[in-house]
């Protein structure tokens, strides 16, 4: 699935898949990927790993701190993000592109393990906040007659895995 979302606006680890042997015993089939954290956005971007916020499972830091995603959710909850001035100071700091990839990832994949996401911006947001793909383990589990949409359109809002979406 990450070589699938390739070309779009998706933050997603590139694997290749190994056979491992040790002393010349076979040890099996492995996926060897990167790691999605603070070195990756050094890596593939430059940041100085000790200016940026890792966020996992909506505002858990894993690296730097979370008082900035917090106060991103709580302007767009206070803030009605269909009045134009409102909505672009909140690009500011939320890069809406990737949002709308990931979003169209996690649905074309029918990932329904919709709890456990990773963000992560730079603290100057030179790079503002993604979602990154990751923890894909219960996409493509539904078949064909499964649906997303019912996690993102429903009167409740949008809920965890596992809930009722009627």
């Amino acid at each position: 699935m990450s070589h699938a979302v390739q070309g779009m606006n998706v933050e997603a680890a590139m694997t290749r898949v190994v056979v491992v042997y040790v002393n010349g015993e076979y040890y099996g089939i492995y996926d060897l990927g990167e790691d999605l954290n603070a070195e990756y956005l050094t890596t593939h971007y430059g940041a100085d790993k000790d200016a940026v916020d890792v966020i996992r499972t909506t505002t858990s830091a894993l690296h730097g701190n979370n008082k900035e995603i917090k106060r991103v959710y709580k302007y767009a909850e206070a803030k009605d993000l269909s009045v134009t001035a409102n909505y672009e100071e909140f690009l500011q700091w939320v890069d809406a592109d990737y949002y709308m990839d990931y979003v169209v990832a996690q649905t074309y994949f029918n990932n329904s393990d919709t709890f456990n996401q990773k963000y992560w911006r730079t603290q100057d947001y030179s790079i503002k906040w993604r979602p990154v793909l990751f923890d894909l383990d219960f996409a493509l589990r539904n078949g064909p007659s499964g649906s997303m949409m019912g996690f993102y359109n429903n009167m409740s809002g949008f809920h965890k895995a596992g809930q009722n979406t009627s």
